[in-house]
C-alpha cells in the first residue's frame, strides 16, 4: 500500500537526523524501502499528469517539511536537517502533521494563514500531494459534467437527438473530406436514422 504524504515526512525527518546532505533519490529510495512499497506500487501513476503517485507524495512531504523550517536545501535537489527539525525529533512525536507545522510561521506563511489567528484555522489534512488532489477533483468534475450532459440529452426531441449523432460521427472524421452526412426521413421505429460514409478520415 502506498503510504499517504502525511506518514512520510516523520520517517523523512529520522532519515536525516544523521545531519548529513542527501539526495531527493536516495530518500525515496530509503523511504520505499521502510514503507516496503512494491514495485508495482511504485509504477503505479497519477492519472492525468502520469507521475509516480509514490514519488509525487514523497516530493510533497519533503516541500511540507521544508516550508516549515525542518529541512534546509544545500544544493538543488539536496537537502539536511535543520536545529528546528532536531529539536522537533528530540519531542518524539508519533506523527508529523499540519497540526505539529501550524506551529511554525513559515508553514503558516506558506499556507497562507495569518500567523495571529487561532491556531484552530482549519487546514485540511490531505492524504495525497496536490497533483493527486487536483487530478482527483478534475475527474470528478468531469464525470459532473458528462453526468449533465447525458441527463440533458435524454431530455430531447429523438430527431433532433438523431441530428446530435450524425455531426458527432462527422466530428470524429467520418462522412469523408467532403463531410457528407444526413438525417433520413423520421420513420418512427424507435432508431437511429442517418447515413454516413463509414470510412473515417484523419
Amino acid at each position: 500500500m502506498i503510504p499517504d504524504s502525511i506518514s512520510i515526512q516523520l520517517p523523512i525527518l529520522r532519515l536525516l537526523e544523521d545531519k548529513k546532505s542527501h539526495h531527493v533519490r536516495d530518500v525515496i529510495e530509503k523511504i520505499a524501502e521502510h514503507f516496503k512499497v512494491s514495485s508495482d506500487e511504485r509504477a503505479e501513476l497519477t492519472p492525468v499528469a502520469q507521475k509516480s503517485k509514490f514519488e509525487t507524495r514523497v516530493f510533497w512531504a519533503v516541500s511540507q517539511l521544508r516550508n516549515s523550517g525542518l529541512l534546509e536545501n544545500t544544493e538543488r535537489g539536496i537537502f539536511k536537517i535543520t536545529k528546528r527539525g532536531l529539536e522537533v525529533l528530540e519531542k518524539d512525536p508519533k506523527i508529523i502533521d499540519n497540526s505539529l507545522l501550524k506551529q511554525f510561521p513559515e508553514y503558516r506563511a506558506f499556507l497562507g494563514l495569518d500567523s495571529d489567528k487561532s491556531s484552530k484555522s482549519e487546514v485540511n489534512e490531505n492524504i495525497g500531494s496536490p497533483l493527486e488532489i487536483l487530478e482527483n477533483n478534475y475527474r470528478k468534475l468531469k464525470q459532473d459534467l458528462l453526468q449533465g450532459l447525458l441527463s440533458q440529452i435524454k431530455k430531447i426531441d429523438p430527431y433532433k437527438f438523431e441530428r446530435i449523432v450524425v455531426k458527432l460521427l462527422l466530428k470524429m472524421g467520418y462522412g469523408g473530406p467532403s463531410q457528407i452526412g444526413l438525417v433520413t426521413q423520421k420513420s418512427r421505429d424507435s432508431g437511429i436514422d442517418g447515413i454516413i460514409n463509414l470510412k473515417r478520415y484523419s
